[in-house]
């Protein structure tokens, strides 16, 4: 993934089979159920410049159970990891860290 990237477009990775993925320091959105239904998807590494995560980002994603909370978060959709493998606690913190929660 070029290290220019600014923005994971909506359905980007979605219905994949990846289980890893580490995003490029720089990147600053991940829209709209950009990693939806990957079913396999374990671990994600966010980089800290990460300030938005948008709608059913990681929707459906059920292995998912590892993922950093960015320190540059400052939006986030409530809905953004439904479905996915995130305890309560986790999704928590991500909430917790973001300035607008819709």
């Amino acid at each position: 993934m070029p290290s220019s990237l600014r923005e994971l477009s909506a359905g980007a990775f979605a219905n994949t089979s990846i289980k890893e993925i580490e995003l490029p320091e720089g990147m600053t959105k991940i829209d709209d159920f950009a990693f939806a239904f990957s079913y396999q998807l374990e671990k994600v590494t966010l980089p800290d410049s990460i300030e938005e995560i948008d709608e059913g980002a990681f929707y459906s994603c059920p292995k998912l159970k590892e993922i950093n909370v960015p320190e540059g978060l400052k939006k986030i959709r409530s809905n953004a990891f439904v479905k996915s493998g995130l305890s309560d606690e986790q999704k928590q913190a991500f909430f917790d860290k973001a300035e607008e929660v819709k």
